[in-house]
């Protein structure tokens, strides 16, 4: 018999100022529409439909990235190259951006849930829309009468058009600083993300974008860059992204399991990410 996967579901939120998408497949922003200037501040690379079956080959980084849909994703229990820990094999970038998360929306807010398999927790998103700032609101809990270990890295990736010649500044006082690359290139690097606030101007939009974290959850932060620098298979130039990641660790392998946090049988662990358009 043929397995099959469903059609990914998604709901909109509107205010006058943007509109945001999300997917089933991951809870995943696929869409953040500046509605004034009719232009996507997301990275956009949906060529590839709906995702397949889920199989061993699925879970190299290879297979990722040529199924990679662009947008915001979550990624949890783990980011990264496919780990084994306590003989659980764990996918490039972990579980959660691959499933199906159940999916609804009264809409005031899009929540999404999905219990992770490959770890006995529930993970639950809620996003939310007010004027110029899209809220995702991430709780974690552990569904188990024992600790559970984990990662997590927020992935969301910003439309490069955007962004050439700008600079990324990180903290309250802007003390970090990272340039953004130009077309053609591409570049990854860890940041001190321990003040949880980066900031951006968007020329094209005569705005200033900030992203902002809670710092004692996701303390570090990645910054990956694709400016079309991919020219052969599977993007073939197509991707032209920014991500600006929040992150529970530093990059690589964690040093412990699948990452720092450890919750308590029955406990939960909230944190909100905010994307504000200022002028």
């Amino acid at each position: 018999m043929q397995s099959t996967t469903p059609t990914p579901r998604s709901f909109e939120l509107s205010s006058d100022a943007l509109k945001v998408r999300v997917e089933d497949v991951g809870a995943r922003i696929s869409s953040i529409f500046h509605r004034q200037s009719g232009l996507e501040l997301l990275a956009l690379a949906d060529w590839t439909g709906a995702p397949e079956a889920d199989t061993d080959e699925d879970r190299k980084e290879e297979q990722w990235l040529r199924r990679f849909a662009s947008g915001w994703h979550v990624l949890i229990p783990h980011a990264g190259e496919p780990l084994v820990v306590d003989g659980v094999a764990h996918p490039f970038h972990g579980e959660a951006p691959r499933r199906h998360w159940s999916i609804k929306s009264d809409g005031t807010d899009i929540q999404a849930t999905v219990d992770l398999e490959s770890v006995p927790l529930r993970l639950i998103r809620t996003t939310r829309i007010d004027a110029s700032t899209v809220s995702v609101r991430q709780e974690v809990k552990n569904l188990v009468d024992a600790p559970v270990r984990f990662g997590w890295v927020e992935h969301p990736v910003l439309n490069g058009e955007f962004l050439s010649g700008q600079e990324l500044r990180f903290g309250a006082a802007s003390n970090h600083r990272r340039p953004v690359m130009p077309s053609q290139a591409s570049g990854f690097s860890d940041i001190d993300g321990s003040d949880g606030r980066c900031v951006v101007a968007l020329p094209l939009l005569r705005q200033t974008l900030e992203l902002s974290w809670d710092a004692s959850v996701l303390p570090h932060a990645y910054v990956w860059q694709e400016r079309q620098h991919m020219a052969g298979s599977p993007w073939y130039g197509r991707v032209d992204g920014v991500g600006i990641e929040p992150a529970s660790h530093p990059s690589g392998h964690p040093p412990v399991g699948l990452g720092p946090h450890i919750l308590a049988p029955g406990r939960s662990l909230i944190s909100i990410i905010r994307l504000k358009l200022t002028e």
